[in-house]
């Protein structure tokens, strides 16, 4: 079985000659089940090689649940196997509209055999093709990282990107109800600045005003998880990132940094105090430590602090907390003051870029 849970088997059976279009099928006609159910009784549809009904439930998918495009992406299967080009790969590129990125499976799924060297599904495969290169370009190449949850990241390169030199490599955390989508504009900056720069996507979604908010810590699902749970989630999520990126780009030994801003500086302190010898340097921007301190912060890494003295969201005195809380610990910082409130202004990016150099060389 192919990693997608719903892919359509790939032996061809006599009756496909049989298979109604699923474009009369109303979806008035279908039984309503929850998604969960539909999702598994397609799949076992197509396991027992009852494929009209199993385009049926994709149909009903692809009606109820667009987003992700997995129902889209069935019935492309299906067309493919029906050696139907031209509907193949009009579902395909439905299906990339709607949110499906892997075309690396695609390439290799072997429902598309019959239509793959087609003038319609070639055409349609190079246009996808082309949509994600520039999609990569500007908004950086995702990869998704299994933990306890799935997790995304956005790799961005530096300009003149060459695949074997190295690069100093940058996490970044963006605050809670934002995206690593928001957090772009801050990530292209350091990027071109010459860092490879990846952008984390906080887990737990948020509710907020900006179109995929989501938090790094706290709310899973709804419910609630102790701050001190969250925290050490969230590291695991941080170091494993290090881990999934360094296999995939060539970054050098001791030139790892982490910064964040709001929550994500937040998550900074905590990562920094607790495995400080596995980053070069630490800059949180706008935020304070949360939950309990460690008894003894790990060696290594330097710090700069950024903080605004106008800002709201973390005054003056949570600023005194997290700077205090590293006195105590014996962990020396460099503070840099902005103007502006809770936001980063492009003037500090530049001066994170400087200093995150001189500790590069």
């Amino acid at each position: 079985m192919r990693p997608l849970s719903c892919l359509l088997l790939s032996a061809a059976l006599p009756l496909l000659a049989q298979v109604p279009d699923p474009a009369r099928v109303r979806p008035e006609e279908l039984e309503v089940l929850p998604l969960d159910q539909l999702t598994r009784r397609g799949l076992e549809h197509h396991q027992a090689g009852r494929l009209p009904q199993a385009m049926q439930d994709w149909m009903e998918l692809a009606r109820r649940r667009p987003a992700g495009g997995l129902g889209q992406y069935n019935l492309a299967c299906a067309h493919g196997l029906l050696g139907d080009a031209e509907q193949a790969a009009g579902f395909l590129e439905a299906a990339w509209k709607h949110g499906f990125t892997n075309l690396d499976l695609a390439a290799q799924d072997t429902d598309f055999d019959r239509v793959r060297e087609a003038p319609a599904f070639k055409a349609a495969f190079a246009r996808l093709r082309a949509a994600a290169q520039k999609a990569e370009e500007e908004q950086g190449e995702v990869l998704r990282l299994p933990a306890r949850s799935l997790h995304l990241l956005r790799v961005l390169r530096p300009r003149a990107f060459e695949a074997a030199r190295p690069y100093p490599l940058v996490l970044a955390l963006h605050g809670a109800g934002a995206s690593s989508q928001g957090f772009l504009p801050f990530g292209r900056a350091l990027a071109e600045r010459g860092f490879l720069v990846c952008l984390l996507e906080g887990q737990y979604p948020a509710g907020g005003a900006e179109p995929g908010a989501v938090h790094f810590l706290n709310r899973p699902g709804g419910v609630r998880v102790p701050v001190e749970e969250s925290l050490r989630l969230a590291e695991d999520y941080v170091l494993a990132a290090v881990e999934a990126v360094r296999a995939r780009y060539a970054v050098p030994p001791g030139k790892v940094f982490l910064t964040g801003f709001s929550q994500g500086a937040m998550l900074t302190y905590s990562v920094g105090l607790r495995h400080a010898d596995r980053f070069r340097g630490f800059v949180p921007i706008g935020g304070t430590v949360v939950g309990d301190l460690p008894a003894a912060p790990g060696k290594g890494g330097a710090w700069l602090v950024c903080h605004s003295p106008t800002d709201r969201a973390v005054n003056d005195a949570e600023h005194r907390k997290a700077m205090d809380a590293l006195s105590r610990l014996g962990v020396r910082a460099e503070v840099e003051r902005y103007e502006g409130g809770h936001v980063i202004p492009a003037a500090l990016i530049v001066k994170i870029a400087d200093w995150m150099k001189r500790r590069s060389e």
